[in-house]
Parts: C-alpha cells; structure tokens; sequence
C-alpha cells in the first residue's frame, strides 16, 4: 500500500526530512506567538506608571512634629506587570504636592506640601505637609506628578499620580497609614 500523501522515490519530489519540517516550524513559531499575544496586550496596556502604581498599607508610616507631618508611602506596581520593565526609574519629586486634607474635625482644605521618592515597580513615596495650628489630619489624599520616560526614548514624559490615606489614631504623633 502507498500513501498518496507522502512523495515517492523517483517521483521527481524530493522527500521533506524531519529536520527540515522541524527547522521551519522553529522559524514560524516565534512569529505567530509574537503576532497572536502582542497586540492584545499592548492594547489592554496602561499608558503610564501612574495608571499602575498604587498606594500599598503595609509599611507605610506617618509622624508628626508639631505642625509639620511627614509621610511614608509605600507604592507598588498593581497591573503593569512587564510593562513596568519599559518604563526607567520614576521620579515622584513633586515640590509643590497638592492635598487634599481632612481634618479630625470634619473639616477638609487643599494645602501644597512636597513629595520625594524615585520609583519603578515598588518605593516609597515620602510627603511632607504643614497644617495650620490646631488642626489634625485624619485622612488625605495626594496628587504627585510624576516623571517618567520608557527606556527605549529620550523623551520624559508627566503623569498624575492620586494617592488617598487614611492615618491610624490621628491625635498620635506617629502611626500607620492604611489605603483608602
């Protein structure tokens, strides 16, 4: 019996060894991988690291002496995942931080304070924020403009990173900081 399939000897075809099928195979592969997994990830992507990094509770921290608080905010890369690897390192140095406070005494105001920190995919963040006389920060959020460029370009480019806390026993002089 003979396989119609499978040219014969003296057919004038030369036969396709093993090799030769396994050697185009190895070509073709990373191409179709490439073609199939790369645009449904660069389309679902983040654009910047400010849509990934997020505020993380663990370890982060607050003091205070007399008026002037001072914060530690540790940050993570939430959904970048490998796209984090494109980005350099970010800089959170932000002299003129914006806050949005809330005081002990339900109360809320906007008042500038700084941010420093360099970044990628996990830092700290530290913030310093000076309250009027008499006034205790319960619970804040920040806007830190962040700068960043991907590491195959040049060019740096802004984003704003939002970050909301909350302090652990307000009326303290230290304690923690939890998201939220």
């Amino acid at each position: 019996m003979v396989d119609d399939d499978v040219p014969q000897h003296g057919s004038g075809v030369r036969p396709i060894s093993r090799r030769t099928l396994a050697k185009g195979a190895a070509w073709t592969t990373p191409v179709l991988v490439a073609g199939s997994v790369v645009p449904a990830q660069a389309a679902s992507a983040p654009a910047t690291p400010c849509q990934c990094l997020v505020g993380y509770s663990r370890g982060s921290d607050w003091t205070r002496t007399d008026n002037t608080y001072t914060f530690d905010m540790n940050v993570l890369n939430s959904n970048c995942g490998l796209l984090s690897l494109f980005f350099s390192v970010v800089n959170a140095d932000d002299p003129t931080a914006a806050y949005s406070v809330t005081y002990t005494d339900s109360t809320a105001a906007t008042v500038n304070g700084s941010t420093a920190g360099n970044l990628l995919a996990i830092g700290t963040i530290t913030g310093t924020l000076t309250v009027p006389a008499g006034k205790t920060v319960s619970r804040f959020c920040v806007a830190i403009d962040v700068s960043y460029r991907f590491i195959l370009s040049s060019t740096v480019r802004t984003c704003t990173l939002q970050l909301c806390w909350g302090l652990t026993n307000p009326t303290a002089s230290s304690g923690s900081l939890v998201v939220g």
